[in-house]
């Protein structure tokens, strides 16, 4: 669902220590020249850079002031205003465009905020994000401790299918809907399906038919028919196969690069996840580049950008001709 058109602005999907590296001003940093080049593409129209949720999340944790405030800046000029949908909202969009002949595009997916808000927002965010960390800790903790005491994966296909049957945030989902369709309260140890089910009903009046095809496809394709979950649990797949250790900083990159691949032209993400993502060939199947900061690729992101910005140059002449 990449949006490629020159009428169109192209999305550009930014991780956290992009931002960091376009607003650092040192002299020696690089980094100001990509983030002039995509100013540039915005000012034009052919760029809008979207966050999400979880880039609210650790700027909120920014301690130094001037720095969370230049970063703000920059995002709030670099994405017009637009962020992504929480993850819970996503879903139930993408579930919902199952069984309803609408074709959401990229644009439905987006929602505006301020993101010059008061300092209070910050603070709620922060709350948040040490919430979240708990959260997620707690629910990688078992494979995180077998890792720590030196446990070899040996059946490593048992341990991505493992991985699949712990995942209660999606799997809950199921649950959810099912205690639903048979009158029954969802479970209270389902907050993601719950939450999922929750924005269908109410904000989409989700009817008893179309949850029942919802379900089944749910079923049918363990819930890879939600592009969000299916990105999710092939990035895990490849990071348990190299039987690596998940940080919290990498469950949050996991999270927003799953949000995001579907609508995006383009991303740029650490070296690593920019490894694991292209290991699932997902980027083809969405149409999106990836891109990391490294040096081999710092050169082809900017001539990427500079072809949209000539791409959307030569459509705003022809309106002229």
């Amino acid at each position: 669902m990449a949006n490629n058109l020159p009428a169109q602005s192209s999305i550009l999907y930014l991780d956290q220590n992009v931002i960091r590296y376009v607003t650092n001003l040192r002299d020696d940093n690089p980094g100001v020249s990509l983030g002039r080049v995509i100013d540039r593409g915005v000012e034009l129209g052919a760029l809008i850079c979207p966050f999400s949720h979880e880039h609210f999340w650790e700027t909120s944790a920014i301690r130094d002031d001037n720095k969370r405030r230049a970063q703000l800046a920059w995002l709030a000029r670099a994405s017009r205003g637009a962020c992504f949908l929480s993850r819970e909202e996503l879903v139930a969009a993408q579930l919902i465009a199952l069984v309803r002949p609408k074709v959401f595009e990229g644009g439905d997916f987006f929602c505006e905020v301020d993101v010059a808000a008061n300092e209070a927002v910050f603070r709620e965010m922060k709350a948040a994000l040490e919430l979240k960390k708990k959260e997620t800790e707690a629910y990688f903790s078992d494979y995180n401790l077998r890792r720590k005491k030196g446990r070899i994966l040996r059946n490593i296909p048992r341990e991505v299918r493992r991985v699949g049957e712990l995942d209660r945030f999606f799997s809950g989902i199921a649950d959810c809907i099912a205690y639903h369709l048979i009158g029954h309260a969802v479970p209270m140890d389902r907050p993601f399906g719950a939450e999922v089910l929750k924005v269908m009903i109410n904000e989409h009046n989700v009817q008893r038919a179309e949850l029942e095809l919802i379900l089944n496809q749910v079923i049918s394709t363990k819930g890879h028919c939600a592009p969000l979950i299916k990105i999710q649990s092939k990035m895990h797949e490849s990071w348990m196969l190299e039987q690596k250790e998940m940080t919290h900083n990498d469950i949050v990159d996991l999270h927003r690069i799953s949000t995001a691949l579907p609508y995006a032209d383009i991303l740029v993400v650490d070296a690593e996840q920019r490894r694991h993502l292209e290991s699932t060939g997902l980027p083809a199947v969405f149409g999106a580049k990836v891109f990391s900061l490294e040096s081999d690729f710092l050169v082809p992101l900017c001539d990427e950008i500079v072809l949209r910005i000539q791409r959307r140059l030569s459509y705003l002449n022809s309106l002229k001709a």
